[in-house]
Formats: C-alpha cells, structure tokens, sequence
C-alpha cells in the first residue's frame, strides 16, 4: 500500500497537509516524519491537546485516586512502623515465631 502526498515546487518544496490543506515547506519547522507526513506538526499538536484534554480524570475518579493514594500512604507508614517494632524487638519477634512454627509442626 502507498500513500499519496501532494508535493509542490515553489520557493522549495512544500507539502500539502490533510487536515488543514495548507501548503508547508518539507522541512522539520513544519513536519514531523516519525508520526506520518499526513499532517502538518500544528495539526499533530492540536490532535495532542484534544488527546491530552480527554485523559484528565473525571472529578469522581480524581476523588477515587486521592483517596486509593491516602489509604497507600496509610499503609506504607504502618510498614513503616512494623519495621521500627521489628528493629527494636527483633529477638522477642523471632522467639514467638519459632514458638508457634514448632507447635504447628507437633500438631500437625
């Protein structure tokens, strides 16, 4: 499959964008060739900002993620505490440990 470009002489070459049908120089100031040739790099950033405008999160699911991220901070400083216990009863921790292991294998 090909694509058709519409290529003109003038100054320079130019191409035609699809979108807007303006003629523009072939030249990086105007086009982007990584993402096509099909339209110009103002129509490529105007598809952008529409893209980036519909990713931003309903005022209903924004109030869901603040509060997913304060029950994670929550979390995250009881682990933190967890491990300051650890740290500073670390022998009584693993006496019980060892104590009920060796009971669930005698009862098991």
């Amino acid at each position: 499959m090909t694509a058709l470009h519409a290529v003109r002489f003038r100054d320079e070459f130019e191409m035609r964008c699809e979108v807007c049908d303006g003629w523009w120089p072939m030249s990086p100031e105007f086009w982007y060739p990584r993402r096509g040739v099909s339209r110009c790099l103002a129509c490529l950033r105007d598809k952008d900002a529409v893209w980036r405008r519909t990713q931003r999160p309903r005022p209903a699911q924004r109030r869901k993620t603040v509060t997913w991220q304060s029950a994670l901070r929550k979390r995250l400083q009881g682990r933190a505490a967890q491990a300051r216990y650890y740290r500073g009863h670390a022998d009584e921790v693993r006496a019980k440990r060892r104590a009920a292991y060796y009971a669930a294998k005698v009862a098991a």
